[in-house]
Order: C-alpha cells, then sequence, then structure tokens
C-alpha cells in the first residue's frame, strides 16, 4: 500500500462525541487538521440532543458549524478546500456539492455491517437479534448507506446483551473498521459494491415496537430493552419513554432488564415473582427476569 499522506485537511460531520473522539483522535494520531466540525440539533422529526456533547468534548479551539441547512455551510466548506470528509452519526445526507470537493473523496462510517440496517437505526439488528453487530466504513453516495464498502468490522451479539456490554462490544469495531478504511480511502481505493440482495432497513422504533412481550426470550427481551431505552432518537415520538411493558396489567417504563441465568419459568410469561422498589422479577418465555421499571402516568401511558 502507497505511503498515507500526512498534514490533511478534515472536515467531519456528526452528532454524537464518541463520533467526535473517534474522528479528532485519529486526526491527533495521523497529524492531520480537523478544519471544521458540522453538527446539527436535526431535523424536528428526529432530533439529536447529543450534538450538545459534540460542543463540550471539543476544545475551545475547534472550529464547529451547528445548522440544520445542509447548503449553508458549502461555500464555507469549498473555500476551506478539505482533503477528506468524515461523516458519522450524521442525521443528514452530506450535500453533493461538499462530496465532490475534497481531493481523497468523502466518507461515511455506518455502525451497521452493511448493506444490513442501512437508514437512520442501525440498533434495529440488536432489537431484531441479530447475531452480529459491526460498522462499515464506506464512500458516500447518492442514496443513504448505499456506497461502496471500504472497511467492515464485526463481533458476535453479546450473550449478557445490557446497556454497557452492547456498546462495548460496538464500540470495538468502530474503532477497526474507521481506520483501515480511512487507510484505503486515501490510497485510492474504489471499495467493493454492496450485495443489494442482502441489503435491509433500520427505520425508526414505531409506538408498537416499543411495547415488550414477555413472551420472548430473556436475551431478546433484554436487547430490546436496551436499544429501546438508550435510543430514543429512533423513536416515532421521541418526547415519549423509549421501552414500555405492561406488568401485573400495569403500563411502565423501563429502564433495564436483566435475564437470571440457569433459572426455568414457574408460571406464565409476564407473571410477577417479587417486587422491591422499581425492580420487579418476572417471568418470560424462556426464563426470569429482573426488571427495572416506574409505572406510567396515565398520559404518558400508550396502547
Amino acid at each position: 500500500m502507497p505511503e498515507r499522506p500526512a498534514g490533511l485537511r478534515i472536515v467531519a460531520y456528526c452528532v454524537r462525541p464518541q463520533a467526535y473522539a473517534l474522528i479528532a483522535g485519529w486526526c491527533a494520531r495521523e497529524g492531520h487538521r480537523l478544519l471544521l466540525v458540522v453538527t446539527s440539533p436535526g431535523p424536528k422529526s428526529r432530533p439529536t440532543p447529543t450534538y450538545r456533547e459534540v460542543l463540550a468534548a471539543a476544545p475551545r479551539t475547534q472550529e464547529i458549524l451547528i445548522t440544520t441547512r445542509m447548503q449553508r455551510p458549502v461555500p464555507l466548506i469549498r473555500e476551506l478546500a478539505p482533503d477528506l470528509v468524515v461523516s458519522f452519526t450524521f442525521p443528514y445526507r452530506v450535500p453533493p456539492e461538499v462530496v465532490a470537493l475534497p481531493k481523497y473523496g468523502a466518507v461515511n462510517l455506518h455502525p451497521a455491517p452493511l448493506p444490513l440496517y442501512r437508514g437512520p437505526n442501525p440498533l434495529r439488528g440488536v432489537y431484531d437479534g441479530h447475531p452480529l453487530l459491526g460498522a462499515t466504513l464506506h464512500w458516500i453516495a447518492p442514496e443513504y448507506d448505499t456506497g461502496n464498502v471500504l472497511a467492515q468490522a464485526t463481533c458476535p451479539l453479546p450473550e449478557d446483551r445490557s446497556v454497557e456490554n452492547l456498546f462495548g462490544a460496538w464500540l470495538g469495531t468502530m474503532q477497526p473498521a474507521f481506520e483501515q478504511g480511512i487507510a484505503r480511502a486515501l490510497a485510492g481505493d474504489p471499495g467493493t459494491p454492496q450485495d443489494e440482495r442482502k441489503a435491509s432497513y433500520g427505520g425508526v422504533f414505531t409506538a408498537e415496537e416499543r411495547w415488550l412481550d414477555w413472551s420472548l426470550p430473556a436475551a431478546l427481551l433484554q436487547g430490546r430493552a436496551s436499544v429501546l431505552a438508550f435510543n430514543t432518537e429512533g423513536m416515532e415520538d421521541h418526547d415519549a419513554p423509549g421501552c414500555l411493558a405492561r406488568i401485573g396489567g400495569v403500563p411502565h417504563a423501563v429502564q433495564r432488564v436483566t435475564p437470571l441465568p440457569g433459572v426455568a419459568p414457574p408460571a406464565a410469561p409476564g407473571a410477577v415473582l417479587a417486587g422491591s422498589g422499581d425492580v420487579i422479577t418476572l417471568c418470560c418465555g424462556d426464563g426470569v427476569l429482573q426488571v427495572q421499571a416506574a409505572p406510567l402516568a396515565p398520559a404518558e401511558a400508550r396502547a
């Protein structure tokens, strides 16, 4: 592979502090200059309040542009003359005028094993119980998440699907996919076309999909609770509680589900075995769960 170019001028699009940290850290290690970070509160239908965390994470010297209008920064970015544009966690399409500017092109890191789970909600893979977590660096194309793949990293979906385990494992795929893919981009690699026969879409969670079904297996319920409680941005109604369930006939907002290993269910799914404060022990389809949850106010309950 040719020697990597140094001292590149980079423009980044991101709305999560983890994405900013990955891109800024790579720039610092490789001796590149992060000229501008474009971030956004997101569209009204899918707000991204984490952009404030990007502002908090960046040093005072970092140039940051906050916008919801993607054409507004184009003249500024043209004037900056970036060598590479990088997008990660950004809720809008990078304008084609920006994609065409850099010498080394424009790439996006998508947190899913493309062509699976394209679109705004890659957490749907965990919701579905797909056996792999992953991240893919690809060239930006006119349609979301369809560009040629430069690099991809995957890992098995953890058996314990707590928020901490899920995102710890997931983050472990993002760094190698990013760095390997960037190296190939800078070497002029055209990437590998995605197999459209295998493509799927990660759409936002509907109101109905927020409700847990206690007849499902424990591992699947734990994963669903983790991503629903975490990802209100991936909801139709982002102001409502993310994960809901009926416990003893009463609607609850669920914060966490923890399977009790090796415990067979002594009663039907949904049967409450014990409760102490906001921690409730109940049966599911193949085991027993501890559920951290609080009753909903009447106005919050949704059928």
